[in-house]
């Protein structure tokens, strides 16, 4: 609970960093014009803390979103490396021995993406987008639905689970 609060108040601060920042900087000249802060000293003391503080924030920025292109994309190269043996897979038999290596493979690319969102390193929106997708396998092939069951029921999943997948598919 608390994460996901932590996870809100850091896309607050991301969004409106600026106008923030301009508030402050207006709130401690204010102060000085009225006798509170009455070294000139203190004035730019606080005013270079606010501007350190709008350079550390947009400086974690831009390495959050480097982080998630960069994720974005090796997400998305070892996916593809994955989709043509998912689309051998048998859709409606039994779980083969010969396709397990894929579909753990893909089970695991999964379970790491929601990791990542659980702890806020991937939107919302992605996370939907990739649990859609991944409920597709689940329905459509009965070796991932019987593979992520066996996952579940074993507790390797990060709390991944099919009514995971349904909840952020909607």
């Amino acid at each position: 609970m608390f994460r996901l609060l932590a996870v809100g108040l850091k896309q607050v601060i991301y969004v409106s960093y600026v106008a923030v920042a301009v508030i402050a900087i207006g709130v401690v000249i204010t102060c000085y014009f009225k006798g509170i802060i009455k070294d000139a000293k203190a004035l730019i003391a606080l005013i270079s803390c606010v501007l350190s503080a709008i350079y550390f924030i947009q400086k974690q920025k831009l390495e959050e979103e480097k982080f998630l292109f960069e994720s974005f994309a090796t997400y998305n190269l070892r996916f593809a490396e994955l989709s043509d043996a998912l689309q051998q897979l048998p859709t409606k038999q039994s779980f083969e021995p010969k396709h397990k290596a894929t579909v753990a493979r893909y089970f695991d690319l999964c379970a790491e993406e929601y990791f990542l969102f659980k702890r806020g390193r991937l939107s919302k929106e992605i996370w939907s987008c990739w649990a859609k997708g991944a409920l597709f396998y689940v329905n459509e092939y009965s070796s991932v639905e019987s593979y992520w069951r066996d996952m579940e029921k074993l507790g390797i999943n990060y709390g991944l689970t099919i009514k995971m997948l349904e909840k952020f598919s909607q």
